[in-house]
């Protein structure tokens, strides 16, 4: 993830976003912030995932993301 964020297909629901690197659960606001933007969530990136950080997000890493959306 070069750009140090990801976009999420819709806005989800407040407090519903779960990130998993590598299987191992991200903190939000340590690991990644949210915000939306066009109507859509955005994830940022920060602290040890970003670039330079202990656990930096790499081509070969597995990321998963779960949230709910509006209905």
């Amino acid at each position: 993830v070069t750009n140090q964020y990801l976009t999420l297909a819709n806005e989800a629901l407040n407090d519903s976003v779960q990130v998993f690197h590598n299987g191992l659960k991200g903190r939000h606001l340590i690991d990644y912030t949210l915000s939306v933007v066009s109507n859509v969530t955005r994830i940022t990136f920060a602290s040890h995932y970003a670039t330079g950080g202990a656990d930096e997000l790499a081509s070969a890493d597995v990321l998963e993301i779960y949230y709910s959306t509006k209905v």
